[in-house]
Protein backbone atom coordinates (compact mmCIF):
# COMPACT_ATOMS: atom_id res chain seq x y z
CA UNK A 1 0.00 0.00 0.00
CA UNK A 2 2.67 2.55 0.54
CA UNK A 3 4.43 1.85 -2.56
CA UNK A 4 1.10 2.22 -4.12
CA UNK A 5 0.72 5.85 -2.18
CA UNK A 6 4.04 7.10 -3.50
CA UNK A 7 3.40 6.34 -7.13
CA UNK A 8 0.08 8.24 -6.83
CA UNK A 9 2.01 10.79 -5.35
CA UNK A 10 4.40 10.54 -7.69
CA UNK A 11 1.89 11.12 -10.73
CA UNK A 12 -0.05 13.90 -8.97
CA UNK A 13 3.76 15.28 -8.60
CA UNK A 14 4.22 15.12 -12.43
CA UNK A 15 1.16 15.68 -13.56
CA UNK A 16 1.01 18.99 -11.94
CA UNK A 17 4.60 19.90 -13.44
CA UNK A 18 3.47 18.69 -16.78
CA UNK A 19 0.45 21.37 -16.82
CA UNK A 20 3.17 23.51 -15.27
CA UNK A 21 5.12 23.22 -18.33
CA UNK A 22 2.67 23.32 -20.69
CA UNK A 23 0.97 26.81 -19.19
CA UNK A 24 4.73 28.30 -19.61
CA UNK A 25 5.33 27.66 -23.16
CA UNK A 26 1.72 27.76 -24.21
CA UNK A 27 1.52 31.81 -23.00
CA UNK A 28 4.96 32.67 -24.50
CA UNK A 29 4.32 30.79 -28.10
CA UNK A 30 0.67 32.24 -28.45
CA UNK A 31 1.82 35.55 -28.38
CA UNK A 32 4.90 34.84 -31.13
CA UNK A 33 2.55 33.02 -33.06
CA UNK A 34 -0.08 35.97 -32.94
CA UNK A 35 2.93 38.79 -33.26
CA UNK A 36 2.41 40.08 -36.61
CA UNK A 37 -1.54 40.78 -35.43
CA UNK A 38 -0.74 41.95 -32.17
CA UNK A 39 2.03 44.16 -34.19
CA UNK A 40 -0.22 46.23 -36.49
CA UNK A 41 -2.91 46.00 -33.50
CA UNK A 42 -0.70 46.94 -30.36
CA UNK A 43 1.99 49.02 -32.32
CA UNK A 44 0.12 50.25 -35.58
CA UNK A 45 3.54 51.45 -37.56
CA UNK A 46 4.06 52.39 -41.39
CA UNK A 47 6.90 50.07 -41.89
CA UNK A 48 5.81 46.55 -40.84
CA UNK A 49 9.09 46.01 -40.07
CA UNK A 50 9.10 48.46 -37.36
CA UNK A 51 5.92 47.37 -35.98
CA UNK A 52 7.26 43.67 -35.70
CA UNK A 53 10.40 44.62 -33.62
CA UNK A 54 8.08 46.46 -31.35
CA UNK A 55 6.01 43.08 -30.77
CA UNK A 56 8.89 40.45 -30.43
CA UNK A 57 10.90 43.44 -27.98
CA UNK A 58 7.48 43.54 -25.89
CA UNK A 59 8.00 39.02 -26.09
CA UNK A 60 11.68 39.42 -24.52
CA UNK A 61 10.67 42.01 -21.81
CA UNK A 62 8.56 39.03 -20.42
CA UNK A 63 12.50 37.70 -20.04
CA UNK A 64 13.96 40.90 -18.75
CA UNK A 65 12.24 40.40 -15.59
CA UNK A 66 12.65 36.28 -15.37
CA UNK A 67 16.31 36.73 -13.52
CA UNK A 68 14.19 39.00 -10.56
CA UNK A 69 11.93 36.47 -10.32
CA UNK A 70 14.67 33.56 -10.52
CA UNK A 71 15.85 35.07 -7.29
CA UNK A 72 12.38 35.64 -5.49
CA UNK A 73 11.06 31.88 -6.42
CA UNK A 74 14.50 30.35 -5.72
CA UNK A 75 14.96 32.15 -2.29
CA UNK A 76 11.35 30.81 -1.19
CA UNK A 77 11.66 27.77 -2.77
CA UNK A 78 14.48 26.42 -0.89
CA UNK A 79 13.31 28.21 2.00
CA UNK A 80 9.69 27.38 2.55
CA UNK A 81 9.49 24.42 -0.19
CA UNK A 82 9.02 23.61 -3.56
CA UNK A 83 5.25 22.97 -3.57
CA UNK A 84 3.86 26.70 -2.43
CA UNK A 85 5.72 27.79 -4.50
CA UNK A 86 4.40 25.88 -7.38
CA UNK A 87 0.84 26.73 -6.35
CA UNK A 88 0.87 30.56 -6.95
CA UNK A 89 3.26 30.62 -9.89
CA UNK A 90 1.02 28.08 -12.10
CA UNK A 91 -2.23 30.44 -11.17
CA UNK A 92 -0.82 33.63 -11.83
CA UNK A 93 0.75 32.13 -15.45
CA UNK A 94 -2.81 31.40 -16.36
CA UNK A 95 -4.74 34.47 -14.97
CA UNK A 96 -2.25 37.05 -17.26
CA UNK A 97 -2.92 35.03 -20.03
CA UNK A 98 -6.34 35.13 -19.90
CA UNK A 99 -6.08 38.43 -19.13
CA UNK A 100 -4.44 39.43 -22.48
CA UNK A 101 -7.16 38.33 -24.28
CA UNK A 102 -9.36 40.77 -22.68
CA UNK A 103 -7.28 44.25 -23.62
CA UNK A 104 -8.57 47.17 -25.01
CA UNK A 105 -6.60 47.89 -28.52
CA UNK A 106 -4.60 50.71 -29.69
CA UNK A 107 -7.18 51.93 -31.88
CA UNK A 108 -9.64 51.71 -28.76
CA UNK A 109 -7.21 53.35 -25.88
CA UNK A 110 -4.27 55.19 -27.57
CA UNK A 111 -0.82 54.39 -25.70
CA UNK A 112 -2.35 52.54 -23.08
CA UNK A 113 -2.78 49.69 -25.12
CA UNK A 114 0.73 48.46 -25.72
CA UNK A 115 1.74 49.77 -21.80
CA UNK A 116 -0.81 46.97 -20.66
CA UNK A 117 0.46 44.07 -22.81
CA UNK A 118 3.94 45.48 -21.87
CA UNK A 119 2.52 44.93 -17.58
CA UNK A 120 0.99 41.52 -18.04
CA UNK A 121 4.15 40.13 -20.07
CA UNK A 122 6.35 41.55 -17.23
CA UNK A 123 3.81 39.67 -14.60
CA UNK A 124 3.98 36.67 -17.12
CA UNK A 125 7.67 36.56 -17.21
CA UNK A 126 8.10 37.04 -13.63
CA UNK A 127 6.04 34.02 -12.47
CA UNK A 128 7.47 31.71 -15.20
CA UNK A 129 10.74 31.94 -13.65
CA UNK A 130 9.89 29.89 -10.98
CA UNK A 131 7.54 27.59 -12.48
CA UNK A 132 9.42 25.79 -14.49
CA UNK A 133 12.51 25.28 -12.76
CA UNK A 134 10.27 24.36 -9.63
CA UNK A 135 8.65 21.81 -11.28
CA UNK A 136 11.19 20.11 -12.88
CA UNK A 137 13.30 20.33 -9.56
CA UNK A 138 10.06 18.90 -7.46
CA UNK A 139 10.07 16.03 -9.89
CA UNK A 140 13.47 15.33 -9.90
CA UNK A 141 13.36 15.01 -6.31
CA UNK A 142 10.44 13.05 -5.94
CA UNK A 143 11.92 10.28 -9.05
CA UNK A 144 13.09 7.46 -8.58
CA UNK A 145 17.00 7.99 -8.49
CA UNK A 146 17.56 5.67 -11.45
CA UNK A 147 15.21 7.24 -13.20
CA UNK A 148 15.74 10.87 -12.51
CA UNK A 149 17.05 11.98 -16.01
CA UNK A 150 13.38 10.18 -17.92
CA UNK A 151 11.30 11.72 -15.77
CA UNK A 152 12.46 15.25 -15.07
CA UNK A 153 13.26 15.75 -18.88
CA UNK A 154 10.04 14.27 -20.05
CA UNK A 155 8.96 16.79 -17.95
CA UNK A 156 10.81 19.06 -19.41
CA UNK A 157 9.69 18.13 -23.10
CA UNK A 158 6.46 18.68 -21.57
CA UNK A 159 6.63 22.39 -22.61
CA UNK A 160 6.68 20.95 -26.34
CA UNK A 161 3.21 19.95 -25.33
CA UNK A 162 2.48 23.59 -24.31
CA UNK A 163 3.72 24.90 -27.77
CA UNK A 164 1.91 22.10 -30.19
CA UNK A 165 -1.47 23.12 -28.48
CA UNK A 166 -0.74 26.71 -28.90
CA UNK A 167 0.61 25.91 -32.63
CA UNK A 168 -2.52 23.56 -33.17
CA UNK A 169 -5.11 26.44 -31.33
CA UNK A 170 -3.57 29.10 -33.60
CA UNK A 171 -4.02 26.79 -36.95
CA UNK A 172 -7.38 26.02 -35.73
CA UNK A 173 -8.46 30.03 -35.27
CA UNK A 174 -6.69 31.38 -38.31
CA UNK A 175 -8.37 28.16 -40.31
CA UNK A 176 -11.73 29.13 -38.98
CA UNK A 177 -11.80 32.84 -39.68
CA UNK A 178 -11.42 35.29 -42.22
CA UNK A 179 -8.24 37.72 -41.62
CA UNK A 180 -10.50 40.31 -41.00
CA UNK A 181 -12.18 38.57 -38.23
CA UNK A 182 -8.98 37.28 -36.97
CA UNK A 183 -7.75 41.19 -36.43
CA UNK A 184 -11.17 41.87 -34.60
CA UNK A 185 -11.54 39.42 -31.88
CA UNK A 186 -10.23 35.81 -33.62
CA UNK A 187 -6.57 36.29 -31.74
CA UNK A 188 -8.03 36.75 -28.17
CA UNK A 189 -9.40 33.02 -27.91
CA UNK A 190 -5.73 31.25 -27.66
CA UNK A 191 -5.31 33.78 -24.91
CA UNK A 192 -8.31 33.34 -23.14
CA UNK A 193 -8.23 29.83 -23.41
CA UNK A 194 -5.10 29.64 -21.41
CA UNK A 195 -6.80 29.85 -18.34
CA UNK A 196 -8.46 25.89 -18.11
CA UNK A 197 -4.68 24.11 -18.48
CA UNK A 198 -3.47 26.45 -15.37
CA UNK A 199 -7.05 25.99 -12.92
CA UNK A 200 -6.49 21.95 -13.18
CA UNK A 201 -2.89 22.20 -12.68
CA UNK A 202 -3.26 23.91 -9.63
CA UNK A 203 -6.09 21.70 -8.49
CA UNK A 204 -3.59 19.07 -8.89
CA UNK A 205 -1.03 20.37 -7.17
CA UNK A 206 -2.81 21.44 -4.17
CA UNK A 207 -3.38 17.34 -3.49
CA UNK A 208 0.90 16.64 -4.23
CA UNK A 209 2.86 16.54 -0.98
CA UNK A 210 6.25 18.38 -0.75
CA UNK A 211 9.48 17.04 -2.19
CA UNK A 212 10.96 14.18 0.43
CA UNK A 213 14.29 15.51 -0.52
CA UNK A 214 13.42 19.10 1.34
CA UNK A 215 11.22 17.55 3.91
CA UNK A 216 14.28 15.43 5.10
CA UNK A 217 16.26 19.03 4.30
CA UNK A 218 14.32 20.50 7.14
CA UNK A 219 14.33 17.81 9.65
CA UNK A 220 18.39 17.76 9.79
CA UNK A 221 17.90 21.46 9.74
CA UNK A 222 20.07 22.51 6.66
CA UNK A 223 17.86 24.63 5.35
CA UNK A 224 19.96 27.87 4.69
CA UNK A 225 18.96 31.78 5.78
CA UNK A 226 20.37 32.89 1.96
CA UNK A 227 20.26 30.52 -0.39
CA UNK A 228 20.89 32.83 -3.36
CA UNK A 229 23.99 34.27 -1.54
CA UNK A 230 24.91 30.28 -0.85
CA UNK A 231 25.02 29.54 -4.43
CA UNK A 232 27.21 32.53 -5.80
CA UNK A 233 29.34 32.25 -2.37
CA UNK A 234 30.26 28.66 -2.45
CA UNK A 235 28.92 27.49 -6.60
CA UNK A 236 30.08 30.10 -8.58
CA UNK A 237 31.94 27.82 -11.20
CA UNK A 238 29.08 24.98 -11.40
CA UNK A 239 26.35 27.74 -11.49
CA UNK A 240 28.43 29.21 -14.34
CA UNK A 241 28.70 25.88 -16.20
CA UNK A 242 25.11 25.42 -15.84
CA UNK A 243 24.31 28.83 -17.16
CA UNK A 244 26.57 28.05 -20.33
CA UNK A 245 24.78 24.89 -21.33
CA UNK A 246 21.40 25.87 -20.78
CA UNK A 247 22.20 28.46 -23.46
CA UNK A 248 22.11 26.84 -26.64
CA UNK A 249 18.82 24.77 -25.24
CA UNK A 250 17.12 28.01 -24.65
CA UNK A 251 18.11 29.89 -28.19
CA UNK A 252 17.27 26.35 -30.38
CA UNK A 253 13.87 26.27 -28.81
CA UNK A 254 12.95 29.47 -29.82
CA UNK A 255 14.20 29.72 -32.81
CA UNK A 256 13.76 25.92 -33.75
CA UNK A 257 10.18 26.18 -33.29
CA UNK A 258 8.73 29.72 -31.89
CA UNK A 259 10.58 32.01 -35.19
CA UNK A 260 10.15 29.62 -37.46
CA UNK A 261 6.99 28.96 -38.37
CA UNK A 262 6.87 33.40 -37.93
CA UNK A 263 10.04 33.48 -40.38
CA UNK A 264 8.38 30.70 -42.82
CA UNK A 265 5.60 33.03 -42.93
CA UNK A 266 6.98 36.67 -43.10
CA UNK A 267 9.87 35.53 -45.13
CA UNK A 268 9.46 32.56 -47.39
CA UNK A 269 5.63 33.06 -48.26
CA UNK A 270 4.22 30.36 -46.93
CA UNK A 271 1.08 30.45 -45.03
CA UNK A 272 0.88 31.01 -41.50
CA UNK A 273 -1.39 27.84 -41.39
CA UNK A 274 0.60 25.47 -43.32
CA UNK A 275 3.79 26.38 -41.56
CA UNK A 276 2.14 26.06 -37.99
CA UNK A 277 0.91 22.27 -39.66
CA UNK A 278 4.76 21.45 -40.31
CA UNK A 279 5.51 22.72 -37.04
CA UNK A 280 3.36 20.73 -35.08
CA UNK A 281 4.14 17.35 -36.70
CA UNK A 282 7.95 18.29 -36.29
CA UNK A 283 7.68 19.17 -32.59
CA UNK A 284 5.94 15.63 -32.42
CA UNK A 285 9.53 14.41 -32.36
CA UNK A 286 10.82 16.04 -29.54
CA UNK A 287 7.91 13.54 -27.59
CA UNK A 288 9.34 10.52 -29.44
CA UNK A 289 12.83 11.16 -29.00
CA UNK A 290 13.83 13.30 -26.02
CA UNK A 291 12.77 10.88 -23.66
CA UNK A 292 14.31 7.74 -25.20
CA UNK A 293 17.27 9.41 -24.78
CA UNK A 294 17.07 10.19 -21.78
CA UNK A 295 16.29 7.06 -21.37
CA UNK A 296 19.58 5.98 -22.60
CA UNK A 297 21.00 8.79 -20.19
CA UNK A 298 19.83 7.64 -17.10
CA UNK A 299 22.38 4.20 -18.14
CA UNK A 300 25.06 5.59 -20.38
CA UNK A 301 25.46 9.13 -18.57
CA UNK A 302 24.60 12.89 -19.81
CA UNK A 303 27.87 13.86 -21.75
CA UNK A 304 27.92 12.03 -25.00
CA UNK A 305 24.33 13.59 -25.62
CA UNK A 306 25.63 17.02 -24.88
CA UNK A 307 28.32 16.63 -27.12
CA UNK A 308 26.47 15.31 -30.13
CA UNK A 309 23.95 17.73 -29.41
CA UNK A 310 26.22 20.52 -29.88
CA UNK A 311 28.78 19.04 -32.61
CA UNK A 312 25.70 18.43 -34.43
CA UNK A 313 24.41 22.37 -34.06
CA UNK A 314 27.91 23.40 -35.29
CA UNK A 315 28.17 21.10 -38.47
CA UNK A 316 24.62 21.10 -40.04
CA UNK A 317 23.16 24.67 -38.92
CA UNK A 318 24.11 26.67 -42.05
CA UNK A 319 23.60 23.82 -44.36
CA UNK A 320 19.27 23.05 -42.76
CA UNK A 321 19.29 26.79 -43.06
CA UNK A 322 20.12 26.92 -46.53
CA UNK A 323 17.43 24.06 -47.24
CA UNK A 324 15.32 26.49 -45.62
CA UNK A 325 15.59 29.39 -47.83
CA UNK A 326 15.14 27.45 -50.83
CA UNK A 327 11.30 28.48 -49.75
CA UNK A 328 9.82 24.78 -50.72
CA UNK A 329 7.36 23.95 -48.16
CA UNK A 330 9.11 19.93 -48.14
CA UNK A 331 12.88 21.50 -47.35
CA UNK A 332 11.27 23.70 -44.04
CA UNK A 333 9.70 20.38 -43.37
CA UNK A 334 13.00 18.29 -43.52
CA UNK A 335 14.52 20.97 -42.17
CA UNK A 336 12.71 21.23 -39.27
CA UNK A 337 12.78 17.53 -38.24
CA UNK A 338 16.64 17.30 -38.37
CA UNK A 339 16.64 20.05 -36.11
CA UNK A 340 13.92 18.82 -34.09
CA UNK A 341 16.10 15.16 -33.29
CA UNK A 342 19.24 17.50 -32.72
CA UNK A 343 17.49 19.00 -29.94
CA UNK A 344 16.03 16.36 -28.40
CA UNK A 345 19.59 15.47 -28.30
CA UNK A 346 20.91 18.15 -26.20
CA UNK A 347 18.08 18.70 -24.28
CA UNK A 348 17.50 15.02 -22.83
CA UNK A 349 20.77 15.35 -21.15
CA UNK A 350 21.29 19.05 -20.35
CA UNK A 351 18.40 19.34 -17.40
CA UNK A 352 19.67 16.45 -15.24
CA UNK A 353 22.85 17.15 -15.98
CA UNK A 354 22.36 20.52 -14.09
CA UNK A 355 19.94 19.39 -11.85
CA UNK A 356 22.65 16.80 -10.63
CA UNK A 357 25.60 19.14 -9.97
CA UNK A 358 24.17 21.42 -6.91
CA UNK A 359 22.77 19.88 -4.02
CA UNK A 360 19.33 19.99 -2.62
CA UNK A 361 19.52 22.68 -0.13
CA UNK A 362 20.17 25.56 -3.19
CA UNK A 363 19.06 23.60 -6.20
CA UNK A 364 16.28 25.48 -6.70
CA UNK A 365 17.88 28.77 -6.32
CA UNK A 366 20.77 27.98 -8.51
CA UNK A 367 18.79 25.90 -11.34
CA UNK A 368 16.18 29.24 -11.22
CA UNK A 369 19.25 32.06 -11.73
CA UNK A 370 20.83 30.02 -14.24
CA UNK A 371 17.81 28.59 -16.17
CA UNK A 372 15.90 32.15 -16.05
CA UNK A 373 19.17 34.08 -16.94
CA UNK A 374 20.00 32.08 -19.89
CA UNK A 375 16.44 31.81 -21.17
CA UNK A 376 15.85 35.76 -20.71
CA UNK A 377 19.24 37.30 -22.17
CA UNK A 378 19.21 34.41 -25.17
CA UNK A 379 16.12 32.45 -25.25
CA UNK A 380 13.85 35.40 -25.22
CA UNK A 381 15.54 37.91 -27.35
CA UNK A 382 16.28 35.20 -30.02
CA UNK A 383 13.61 36.05 -32.29
CA UNK A 384 14.66 39.91 -32.22
CA UNK A 385 18.08 39.24 -32.86
CA UNK A 386 17.38 36.78 -35.58
CA UNK A 387 15.05 38.86 -37.22
CA UNK A 388 17.67 42.11 -36.74
CA UNK A 389 20.16 39.63 -37.98
CA UNK A 390 18.07 38.59 -41.15
CA UNK A 391 17.37 42.29 -42.11
CA UNK A 392 20.87 43.82 -41.46
CA UNK A 393 22.64 40.99 -43.72
CA UNK A 394 20.07 40.41 -45.58
CA UNK A 395 20.54 36.81 -45.70
CA UNK A 396 18.01 34.30 -44.22
CA UNK A 397 20.67 32.19 -43.00
CA UNK A 398 21.84 34.40 -40.62
CA UNK A 399 20.49 32.62 -37.85
CA UNK A 400 22.80 29.65 -38.16
CA UNK A 401 25.74 31.57 -37.30
CA UNK A 402 24.19 32.93 -34.03
CA UNK A 403 23.46 29.07 -33.09
CA UNK A 404 27.07 27.73 -34.12
CA UNK A 405 28.40 30.84 -32.06
CA UNK A 406 26.57 29.63 -29.04
CA UNK A 407 27.17 26.13 -29.09
CA UNK A 408 31.07 26.68 -29.38
CA UNK A 409 31.10 28.75 -25.83
CA UNK A 410 28.53 25.41 -24.31
CA UNK A 411 31.10 23.00 -25.89
CA UNK A 412 33.94 24.49 -24.07
CA UNK A 413 31.83 24.30 -20.64
CA UNK A 414 31.02 20.79 -21.81
CA UNK A 415 34.18 19.59 -21.94
CA UNK A 416 35.68 21.00 -18.57
CA UNK A 417 32.34 18.98 -16.54
CA UNK A 418 32.71 15.63 -15.23
CA UNK A 419 30.25 12.77 -15.85
CA UNK A 420 27.40 13.95 -13.21
CA UNK A 421 25.47 10.68 -13.13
Amino acid sequence: METIAKDRNFFMVFTGGLLGSIMEWYDFTVYVYLAPIIAHLFFPHQNAYVSMLMAYAVFAVGYVVRPIGAIFFGHYGDRIGRRKILLFTILMMSLTTFAIGFLPLYSEVGVLSPLLLITLRMVQGFSTAGEVVGAITYTFESASPRHRGFWSTSLWVGSGFGVLIASFIVAAVAHSFSTEEMASWGWRLPFIFGLLTGVIGFLIRRKTPESVYFSAMVKRGEVLSFPTLGVLKNYKIPLLKILVIFIPSAVNYYIFFIFLPTYSSDFLGHSLPDALIVNTITMSFLFIFTPIFAFLSDRIGRRPFLLTGLVANILLSITLFNLIATGTLIHFFIAQAIFSIIHSIYTAAVLSTSLESVPTRIRFSAMAIAYNIAYAIFGGTAPLVVTYLIHRNKSLISPSFYIIFLACIALLAVLKMRETH
